[in-house]
């Protein structure tokens, strides 16, 4: 292949046999175990120096089967971008190498450096799909380069069994910890949107209201696209809510289960199957929905909401399986399924 018969290349290939023929029967003879760096105790001493030459070609294959098999990294115009993947795969292989060198080195800077790049993913937008890709693409490009030096007798043959168990191990490992780093960025992020959407919905029934360029640009923080109107419902959970109770409720709904009661925001309540949203999300909970109202004036909704659910606790409204709609105009109307009654509500405005 090409890189390979250099001058520098052939007098690696003769060091690493000369260097490894002393160790045939020690290679057979190692026992890996379940020891975390047993496959890089079982290559032969001194191999990494000898394979070192080698390891420019076979970045640079790696890279170039990268950008020509991986299409999320086929980005030929962007020079950044190219370079940080020539640097992944460089930092890959010189890990590998000083692994191989001293195995009880430690590998947690590494694995942190993995973890750093599962991050910048998940910052990124896309899925590990792609990266995993490119791991096992560079894995079998170099394990298909070692077995090309052994066949050139540039290598003993003796030494493939090893370094193939540790350049696998490398991989695993490499993609645990980009996992990790990923997973971890992610559940960041989701907490974060969850902590702006929980202030979102407290400006959205602040009183007195918060300005429309507030409620804007914390809705545009927080993913989550600014109705035209609303509504409020006010749930009663118990007395001690706990977590795993917590309704599973529509993507688009604002909602806080910390407080007493605890709120959801319905945002455009007369579109079309939102009732039926909050029915199923609600199902079972003694819940009570305040009027449509504009934006600004969610505060009032959820102090009808609120007054309507202390009415069922006091048994004035009947405490039934259903979802309550208080409206803006009077008669207010609760219903349960075909049920329908009519009640007038103190302190209404």
């Amino acid at each position: 292949m090409t890189g390979f018969h250099t001058s520098e290349s052939e007098d690696a290939g003769r060091g690493a046999v000369e260097a490894t023929d002393a160790v045939t029967d020690a290679v057979a003879a190692q026992e890996t175990g379940d020891e975390p760096n047993g496959p890089f105790k079982a290559i032969p001493s001194g191999l990494h120096h000898h394979l070192r030459p080698f390891f420019t070609d076979i970045r640079e294959e790696v890279v170039r089967a990268i950008k020509t098999e991986i299409p999320e990294y086929a980005r030929p115009t962007d020079d950044t971008y190219m370079q940080v993947v020539q640097r992944g795969v460089e930092h890959a292989l010189q890990g590998f190498l000083e692994r191989m060198a001293q195995p009880d080195t430690d590998w947690e800077p590494v694995k942190e450096t993995y973890r750093r790049i599962g991050r910048g993913e998940a910052d990124e937008g896309r899925s590990l799909d792609s990266f995993q890709s490119a791991l096992r693409l560079g894995a079998r490009v170099t394990w298909r380069r070692i077995n090309a030096l052994v066949d050139a007798e540039l290598l003993p043959r003796n030494v493939l069994a090893a370094f193939g168990e540790a350049l696998f191990l490398h991989l695993d490992e490499m993609a645990a910890a980009t996992t990790a780093g990923y997973t971890e960025a992610r559940l960041h992020r989701a907490g974060e949107l969850q902590q702006r959407r929980a202030r979102l919905l407290d400006l959205l029934t602040a009183d007195p209201p918060a300005s429309a360029e507030a409620i804007s640009e914390l809705a545009h923080t927080a993913g989550w696209p600014v109705p035209r109107a609303l509504a409020v419902v006010a749930i009663d959970r118990g007395p001690r809510p706990t977590a795993a109770a917590r309704p599973i409720v529509p993507p688009e709904f604002l909602a806080r289960f910390d407080v007493r009661p605890a709120v959801l925001v319905v945002p455009d309540p007369e579109g079309p199957g939102r009732a039926r949203a909050v029915s199923a999300a609600l199902h079972g909970l003694r819940t009570a929905m305040g009027p449509t109202v504009a934006l600004h004036e969610g505060a009032r909704s959820l102090r009808w909401a609120a007054e309507a659910l202390e009415l069922v606790r006091r048994g004035i409204l009947p405490d039934t399986e259903r979802w309550c709609a208080a409206r803006s105009t009077w008669p207010r109307s609760c219903s349960s399924g075909t049920r329908r009654w009519w009640t007038r509500w103190p302190n209404a405005g």
